[in-house]
């Protein structure tokens, strides 16, 4: 909790000093770098009287007040920052594919729930191209990935490529999949995954993909089990092609977290689980020190200015608890994932920062002498 000398007869303040800062992501000490993020800025500062917080002589108080945050809205919305850049293809009978994995060609499929040989690790994955997406964009983007993804109908010989057509984005945002090679033998389903988890990696492309209502059997696991983010292209309907369940969404930040090494107020509690259940880690369970400066919902579309302006300043003021020579500020969405925007972005933050030279009461001071002097004889 602040400490506020206006409420507490024991504190005085002795100076304060109240300066307005304002700093763009051009201030950055890697603004100009190819590779340079805006959306992560670190920003040294010169000035030690303003940035030093305290030492063991004096007892200041510094404060943070953010004050307008804006930005323009251009971040590469499939990335594997926010892990939707992939998904899955297999087949009806667990064996119709094989790819080329792990730098091995013609790896066959095996994700049939009764064979015996399932390996999740020869499920084909299809990448799509990290970027800034509208929806006719996006359609043509996941073409190319479906076409270079080395997906093949699976023979001993090698395997016949598939080749992806009619895969595009109608007027309606809705995706419709389609190819034009047929299988060497019967007639398989593709079953596409847009939600799995691989190596510790928690994959979602549902949205930007419109898969996520569909129901498909999870392969390997029993009978009733089913997961959704999946879809259906049966055999039959290949050439024609069949439209995903849901509309893209290619808006993938919906909310903004202003992270930065000044921050010192919000704190996560872990006591118990997403599933309710308690969490037997004992070191989770206290209240755990985050570095969120404050959030704010984002309510334009991509390529449109985002603006934080609080009404209530106040309410987001902050203590920072340390030196802050460099500042570092960078921006994530509710999940934690950190937002890549497109080189060229550009940010700013407008904030204030307040230092109080704190020291006892006259009559505090005065007790200490006394007791002080208690001891001297």
């Amino acid at each position: 909790m602040l400490r506020n000398p206006n409420k507490d007869p024991n504190l005085s303040v002795v100076k304060s000093t109240k300066h307005f800062v304002s700093v763009t992501s051009e201030d950055s000490n890697d603004s100009q770098s190819v590779n340079f993020n805006p959306g992560d800025m670190r920003i040294s500062f010169n000035n030690v009287n303003l940035t030093n917080v305290s030492s063991a002589k004096d007892n200041t108080v510094t404060t943070i007040t953010p004050i307008a945050f804006f930005g323009d809205l251009y971040y590469f919305n499939v990335s594997p920052n926010f892990k939707n850049n992939k998904f899955r293809i297999l087949s009806s009978d667990g064996k119709s594919l094989s790819s080329t994995i792990g730098g091995i060609a013609n790896v066959r499929e095996s994700s049939d729930v009764t064979d015996v040989n399932y390996n999740e690790a020869t499920f084909p994955t299809v990448t799509i191209a990290e970027g800034m997406y509208n929806a006719a964009e996006l359609g043509t983007a996941i073409l190319s990935a479906l076409n270079a993804s080395t997906i093949r109908w699976w023979s001993a010989g090698g395997g016949t490529p598939i080749v992806w057509t009619g895969t595009a984005m109608d007027g309606n945002g809705r995706l419709t999949i389609a190819y034009a090679t047929n299988a060497p033998t019967g007639t398989p389903a593709l079953h596409f995954y847009s939600v799995y988890t691989n190596n510790g990696e928690s994959i979602d492309s549902s949205r930007v993909l419109g898969m996520s209502s569909a129901n498909i059997q999870q392969s390997g696991a029993v009978a009733a089990t089913f997961v959704l983010g999946g879809f259906i292209l049966p055999y039959a309907n290949r050439v024609a092609g069949l439209q995903t369940p849901k509309v893209v969404d290619t808006k993938t930040v919906q909310m903004i977290q202003v992270h930065s090494n000044c921050a010192g107020r919000f704190f996560t509690k872990r006591g118990y689980l997403p599933s309710g259940a308690w969490n037997t880690n004992a070191a989770s369970r206290p209240l755990t020190n985050t570095d969120i400066l404050f959030t704010f919902s984002v309510n334009v579309d991509m390529g449109s200015t985002f603006q934080f302006e609080p009404l209530s300043p106040e309410l987001y003021e902050q203590e920072i608890i340390n030196n802050w020579d460099e500042m570092r500020i960078y921006l994530t969405d509710n999940k934690g994932n950190q937002i890549k925007f497109i080189n060229q972005a550009e940010i700013s933050f407008t904030f204030s920062v307040k230092r109080e030279y704190i020291v006892p009461s006259a009559e505090d001071r005065i007790k200490d002498i006394i007791s002080y002097a208690s001891y001297q004889h």
